[in-house]
């Protein structure tokens, strides 16, 4: 008995745009990963930097003294003059001096801002611990801290989050276009065979 032909079945989802999808994303995705990393690892750097500061840091500003050539190489690095004021009321404030930043170029630029804004421990021998430009810095509190702490926590999440899409995807994904590309070559050699009429069924016999 010969059945009747029907109307041929849609056939399954390709698998070679999960193969496109998977090679366009593997390196966009394993740069993504280095970047959150980098954001985790300076996120903890920065909260375990921190923690001893609370409430013993001031912010200074610094005006800049002079401008220093290294001998032999394309920079120049910029030093600031501060006061930081004594720790007990009518003391005597302590004055340093502080590198600024560097400028690298052939030649290296010698443009350094006028003022400067420097993080510094306080204590006997007063420390600087941080600089940026001009209002950017603020000092180290019990809330900073804080936020610090939940910056790690963001980051690490983040980071985890990534690492786990990354490898469901990594792994998925290829199986997923092979078991696709099996199920859309079967579902054509079926369709082949019931177009060319060679499906025969043989009728139940009968009982009693």
């Amino acid at each position: 008995m010969i059945t009747s032909p029907s109307a041929p079945a849609r056939l399954p989802f390709p698998g070679w745009p999960l193969w496109l999808i998977f090679g366009l994303g593997i390196i966009p995705s394993l740069l993504a990963l280095l970047v959150l990393g980098l954001a985790k690892d300076a996120s903890i750097d920065t909260a375990a930097r921190q923690a001893p500061l609370v409430d013993r840091t001031v912010v200074v500003t610094g005006t800049l003294d002079s401008i220093d050539t290294t001998s032999g190489m394309p920079n120049v690095t910029g030093y600031y003059t501060l006061e930081v004021p004594a720790e007990a009321e009518g003391g005597t404030p302590i004055e340093l001096t502080a590198r600024g930043g560097t400028n690298w170029g052939f030649p290296p630029s010698k443009d350094f801002p006028e003022q400067m804004s420097f993080l510094v421990e306080r204590g006997a021998d007063p420390t600087v611990v941080d600089s940026g430009r001009l209002g950017s810095l603020k000092p180290v509190t019990a809330a900073s801290a804080r936020g610090d702490r939940m910056d790690v926590v963001i980051a690490v999440a983040a980071w985890v989050i990534s690492i786990i899409l990354f490898w469901v995807c990594a792994l998925g994904l290829p199986i997923l276009a092979v078991v696709q590309t099996i199920r859309r070559r079967r579902a054509r050699v079926e369709q082949a065979v019931a177009a060319g009429g060679h499906r025969w069924t043989q009728p139940y016999p009968k009982r009693g």
